[in-house]
């Protein structure tokens, strides 16, 4: 009983520790996320305890005579898709224990599974897909194979009369070898772009009846994996695309209202499909004579150049370091215009066309701005078309 009381207190303060890292990292961050696929490992560890026939109590496990509480740990390895799924697999090992006083016996266990698990991340999947939310509810799904040795033995003397696997089995070194179905839930507390922590509890139903060497009652065994993990993130894809939960009407891109030459870049510039943007984003605070000018934080220049277009925006605009956070591109090299009635935001400035098109593909390559196209400015004010050329 006090072995309990320890761990209730125990999991208690865990709980309010979460807690309150949650009420401090309440505030999300005031601006919409980049989602980038990529791969994430999760070391795991906790409590496995087993629900069956020789079990002492339905539900909460024993300490007396034989602990119930066994330990587990593990390591996944995950494709995260999309904001809301996740797809990996998994390998863990543990412990099982059970205890029967009006029987008079008690088990103990060892196993091994091998997982194909996917997580679905509740709050992307039914509301806003937000990369940078602190907190977030996802379920678990998967099917995997468990590997296990059983001894069933005398509680009294502690003699095994009945085992399972111990070389007779199908499986490795003659475990026995059973399906399983694994069905959870798991809180993700997001750290940062790179690192996260799980608390999650899933539980195994197990294709038979005889894990404890007993069969009654229901037709499969049950045993819950309750974990704390480290989540670490990497293999970002270079392309991003923004995360919104509606289009603003508002957001779009300026099509270049020229018809370049070759039709090569035709084929590239002359169709831009809208991008949209959540409307928390950070605006630009103008001053009053950009307002009187219409100019945004405007760059002029002598003569005729050319930079490449990778954003326009209607009514409010948008800070430089806003843009440079979600494109990833670096501020220094973005410059903010007005053109017919739109914040228009481009990259660079260059003497000749060809130029320009070799930094428009590599924003479109590298940044993943598939959308950016080749504009033209002459003594610091946006051309309607490109120059002819010849």
């Amino acid at each position: 009983m006090r072995f309990d009381k320890l761990l209730l207190k125990y999991l208690l303060t865990v709980a309010f520790i979460l807690l309150f890292l949650f009420a401090v990292k309440a505030q999300n961050y005031q601006y919409p996320e980049v989602f980038s696929s990529h791969w994430q490992v999760t070391f795991h560890g906790g409590a496995s305890l087993f629900f069956g026939d020789v079990k002492q109590n339905k539900f909460w496990p024993t300490t007396y005579y034989e602990n119930e509480w066994r330990l587990a740990g593990g390591l996944n390895l995950e494709y995260q898709i999309s904001p809301a799924f996740a797809i990996g697999l998994q390998g863990l090992y543990g412990n099982l224990s059970g205890t029967k006083r009006k029987w008079g016996v008690y088990f103990d266990n060892d196993y091994f599974e091998t997982n194909l698990v996917t997580n679905i991340n509740f709050n992307s999947l039914f509301g806003t897909p937000r990369v940078n939310r602190f907190f977030s509810v996802y379920g678990v799904l998967g099917i995997g194979l468990m590997q296990y040795n059983t001894r069933v033995k005398d509680l009294e003397s502690g003699l095994v009369f009945k085992t399972s696997g111990e070389g007779a089995g199908k499986g490795i070194d003659g475990r026995t070898l059973q399906g399983i179905l694994i069905y959870g839930l798991g809180f993700n507390f997001r750290l940062n772009d790179t690192w996260a922590i799980h608390l999650e509890s899933a539980n195994r139903i197990i294709n038979t009846d005889l894990l404890d060497g007993h069969a009654s009652g229901y037709p499969y065994d049950v045993y819950n994996y309750t974990s704390v993990g480290i989540v670490y993130k990497f293999g970002f894809r270079k392309k991003r695309y923004i995360l919104a939960g509606t289009k603003p009407r508002e957001m779009t891109y300026v099509a270049p209202l020229s018809l370049p030459l070759d039709m090569d870049t035709a084929a590239m510039e002359k169709d831009v499909p809208e991008v949209s943007f959540e409307e928390q984003a950070k605006p630009v605070v103008l001053s009053e004579e950009s307002a009187v000018n219409g100019v945004v934080e405007h760059h002029h220049g002598a003569g005729l150049n050319y930079r490449v277009q990778i954003l326009a925006r209607f009514t409010v605009p948008l800070s430089v370091d806003y843009i440079s956070h979600v494109f990833k591109i670096p501020a220094s090299e973005i410059k903010a215009e007005t053109f017919e009635g739109h914040f228009i935001y481009t990259v660079n400035s260059y003497k000749t066309y060809n130029e320009a098109k070799i930094k428009r593909d590599e924003i479109r390559n590298y940044f993943g701005v598939t959308d950016a196209f080749v504009v033209a400015f002459e003594n610091g004010k946006r051309l309607g078309q490109l120059p002819d050329m010849n």
